[in-house]
């Protein structure tokens, strides 16, 4: 499954990457509180890692890649505020999916805006499960999840990431 086209809602853009949005996704990356409850490792937030993960997702659009990160743009500027993608889940026979909206960007309710939308794109296209997984100390991430209308399976330990998550399944 490819989701090739832009997604849009009624104020935001899911697109690709593009090589301006490198400034602000290294806002983001670069933010402690933005990314504290995300798997990044510490090398992935240095200066040659911000590069190399931006890069790396930009590239990888021309590849048949089963997970794929899309740019969050408000829709009358184009102007990047986070991120949302999918990718197979731990399981290797659903979906996983994520979301992430830069701080200045937060409480807007562009996150529910942007999954939903990602959400009803892939059931268009696949049968599978899709699930998210939240650490579990982010209430706001939780809070994405049951607006758009998936099911809090509880508290799980992941043991691919050595950690517990909340889980939600559609």
């Amino acid at each position: 499954m490819k989701i090739t086209r832009e997604i849009k809602t009624e104020r935001l853009v899911i697109r690709k990457f593009e090589r301006g949005d490198f400034e602000a996704f290294h806002n983001f990356m670069t933010d402690p509180e933005a990314t504290k409850y995300l798997l990044f490792s510490n090398e992935q937030k240095t200066e040659n890692g911000i590069r190399e993960l931006f890069d790396y997702t930009i590239n990888s659009y021309s590849e048949d890649m089963d997970a794929v990160s899309f740019a969050i743009a408000i829709k009358n500027t184009n102007d990047y505020i986070g991120s949302v993608g999918y990718a197979p889940d731990f399981n290797g026979k659903d979906i996983q999916i994520y979301w992430s909206i830069n701080r200045e960007f937060q409480n807007n309710g562009y996150a529910t805006e942007a999954t939903k939308a990602l959400l009803q794109n892939l059931k268009s296209q696949s049968e599978k499960k899709i699930r998210a997984y939240c650490h579990i100390e982010n209430a706001s991430s939780e809070a994405v999840a049951e607006k758009v209308g998936m099911k809090d399976l509880g508290i799980l330990f992941i043991k691919e990431i050595a950690q517990e998550s909340r889980v939600f399944e559609t």
